[in-house]
């Protein structure tokens, strides 16, 4: 059964470039148009089936906001229907209903009563969600001189313990400090256990795929992915988000002082010895380095690093740590370092290659760095930047 059926749903909002401009179109005698129309969603079709636990994904400003509003019935579409079958309980705006002037426990009939429940009902429920807020005794203080925390543990314990149909919840696990969002997280795992509906919007993945079953992936209004693969759809998400390796140029990070080596290019090998740019979690692989020694040199160390796309210098080596001799005979080399163990996970790696004189004070090529390599794997295999090998035994 669907519990929520969207058809053909757009949403769409004017946008003036200045105030004064929706004055001058609402009185315009030549019906001259002053605005612009930007698509939040753009002729959506969704439906979701009572009990489905449905994540959503996307960047700022793809239209899951949006969305969820309009299925909360807080705005309506501007084309096509939404039908909802069920109470709703949206953990969107936390308080939004309570009033300043009101205590605690005035504020938890007044959300009951604009829930629709009798005060017979609320009066059943409210030690149950006095005890969830845990904010002591100023349950009987005018909400007004509460602390932000305060707050929103009352806004999340009066709207998760109304018994709603369906329970839309927009970012909400940042409320409170740990172990209350432990709890509200164990709460949220009992309503999804009774067979409730769910709508999960977060940022955090790793939360989207610890509590739903299904997927929605959202960009700029439209659906690019609705399923129940969570990991692949997620997967796939992530690396569309991830800086694109085709739109970034080969960039020199530091300029060589001298011009005795020039690297010509960095390129990388499968164990077939072809030139690829991705490889599988545990894939062993080569990085080639070819280049140039242009004059006499004593003596100078080739290093290659990586950074992962959070920028974090994930490994370096150099062939001084590794007591390796690079040919620097006059003319053209290649240089090869093979990965034997390579344990990094699934994300895109940014790698460089530089030469130095042997104190390693001294840039000897152009320090070149490019986004290079893409690890991915087609399930999940761990959580971080690392698979480490490891077994798992009873003791």
């Amino acid at each position: 059964m669907d519990i929520i059926k969207i058809e053909n749903g757009s949403k769409v909002y004017r946008l003036y470039k200045k105030p004064i401009d929706r004055i001058k179109e609402a009185f315009s005698i030549s019906g001259r148009s002053y605005h612009r129309e930007h698509y939040a969603l753009n002729d959506i079709n969704l439906s979701i089936r009572s009990g489905e636990i449905t994540g959503f994904v996307g960047k700022n400003g793809a239209g899951k906001s949006t969305l969820l509003k309009i299925i909360t019935g807080v705005t309506e579409l501007t084309n096509g229907s939404i039908s909802v079958n069920g109470r709703i309980t949206a953990l969107l705006e936390l308080g939004t209903a309570f009033n300043p002037e009101y205590t605690g426990v005035q504020n938890i009939f007044l959300y009951g009563t604009m829930m629709g429940l009798s005060r017979v009902k609320m009066e059943s429920k409210l030690q149950e969600i006095i005890d969830f807020a845990d904010i002591g005794d100023f349950i009987n203080n005018q909400v007004k001189t509460y602390s932000s925390g305060m707050f929103s543990r009352l806004a999340f314990a009066v709207a998760i313990n109304v018994e709603p149909d369906i329970l839309i919840a927009d970012e909400i696990l940042s409320v409170g400090d740990t172990s209350f969002q432990n709890k509200c997280i164990q709460k949220m795992k009992g309503l999804m256990e009774i067979g409730k509906t769910v709508l999960f919007v977060s940022h955090d993945l790793h939360s989207i795929k610890y509590f739903c079953d299904r997927v929605i992936w959202l960009d700029n209004g439209s659906i690019v992915e609705d399923g129940y693969d969570v990991v692949g759809i997620l997967d796939r998400y992530e690396r569309n988000i991830l800086p694109n390796r085709s739109n970034r140029k080969i960039e020199v990070i530091q300029g060589s002082v001298s011009d005795l080596v020039k690297i010509h290019t960095t390129y990388f090998l499968n164990e077939k010895g072809e030139k690829v740019e991705k490889f599988k979690v545990g894939e062993q692989f080569d990085v080639v380095i070819e280049y140039e020694i242009l004059g006499d040199i004593d003596n100078c160390f080739f290093g290659v690093g990586l950074k992962n796309s959070q920028t974090t210098y994930v490994n370096g080596l150099n062939t001084k740590l590794d007591k390796f001799k690079p040919d620097i005979t006059l003319g053209k080399h290649k240089l090869k370092l093979s990965y034997t163990g390579f344990n990094l996970y699934k994300d895109i790696y940014t790698v460089w290659s530089v030469c130095y004189n042997p104190s390693g004070t001294v840039v000897l090529s152009d320090y070149i760095m490019k986004d290079a390599i893409e690890i991915e794997s087609d399930k999940e295999l761990c959580e971080g930047v690392t698979n480490i090998e490891h077994t798992w035994s009873q003791i």
